[in-house]
């Protein structure tokens, strides 16, 4: 697309708004499309959707960050009723209209489209989580920006390079675990924690971790998982411990599992009326250093404008 407007005209003078994403790459044959229970055009928004939380598009064409999905609704030119349809058989899920709208295609999903799950390209070791929702993909792009940006570019800062979804291999604990004397129980936690994930982490020179950052998404099991993200930052021992939160409110529910988890004692003492915004928290913890909002990353990051970037 870059090269098609650069022959007849030049970038500058284009809105990005007007740049329609130009590739689907569906799978599926004219054969299988004929026998899925889903139309051409169904098929054709679930491919453009899973593409655009893998962040394959051109941002020329579709940026997470800044773009609703509704715009991928009117390129594949799919009803609204047709959209309703994906979301009730949970092929598709609404994740929020927080930010902009924003869907995620789920594994039935990706099982309609053909996509399989391959560790080492579609997740794992710098590459993503399991499962990883639209929302969940966006924070981390925002925050990773972020952390280039304030650390990695300042020479005063000892990053030198930050590294999404870091695998981290090791005999750590997180604290909670020796809270109790069950040595079985301490064995248990062990095998389980040998293999864990950051989302973010910030390296010096010598590769070592200076920052970790875990974008959270609150769910029913966020009094459980909230403190097992505390513990895995906190066994890395960090300068800084960050979080990102979806909203003021997820803020507020992430501090309170830290307060009062489900398991072992809580990790932070500090608690903030709900009123309190999150960027007024000052907690000093091994796992818990600062707590910013998605929409407060994106108001701090300068993104170049994508008529300037490389396709």
């Amino acid at each position: 697309m870059r090269r098609a407007i650069a022959c007849c005209g030049s970038l500058a003078d284009v809105d990005p708004d007007d740049v329609p994403i130009c590739t689907l790459n569906l799978k599926r044959s004219a054969e299988e499309r004929t026998t899925s229970e889903w139309s051409t055009t169904q098929l054709c928004f679930l491919q453009a959707v899973y593409n655009a939380q893998q962040l394959r598009y051109d941002p020329l064409e579709y940026d997470l960050l800044s773009d609703s999905m509704l715009r991928l609704q009117e390129y594949v030119g799919i009803e609204s009723d047709a959209v309703q349809d994906l979301l009730d058989a949970d092929v598709l899920r609404h994740d929020t209209d927080r930010h902009h709208r924003l869907y995620s295609v789920t594994p039935a999903g990706r099982d309609a489209i053909g996509e399989s799950y391959r560790r080492g390209v579609d997740y794992g070791h710098e590459c993503g989580d399991l499962e990883e929702s639209s929302e969940h993909v966006l924070a981390v792009e925002a925050a990773r920006l972020y952390l280039e940006h304030e650390y990695a570019a300042d020479p005063e800062s000892p990053v030198t390079q930050v590294v999404p979804y870091y695998e981290i291999q090791d005999g750590s604990l997180p604290a909670a675990t020796f809270m109790g004397t069950d040595e079985d129980a301490v064995e248990e936690v062990s095998e389980s924690y040998s293999l864990h994930r950051l989302d973010l982490v910030g390296l010096d020179a010598e590769g070592e971790i200076r920052i970790t950052l875990e974008a959270e998404r609150v769910n029913n099991d966020h009094r459980r998982a909230v403190p097992a993200d505390f513990d895995k930052m906190a066994a890395c021992d960090p300068d800084e411990a960050i979080w990102v939160a979806m909203s003021h409110d997820a803020a507020h529910e992430i501090l309170a599992a830290l307060n009062d988890p489900l398991e072992g004692e809580p990790r932070v003492e500090k608690t903030y009326s709900e009123s309190t915004p999150s960027s007024s928290f000052t907690i000093d913890e091994p796992g818990f250093s600062d707590i910013i909002t998605v929409n407060q990353l994106l108001d701090r990051v300068d993104r170049p404008d994508p008529r300037d970037l490389q396709g």
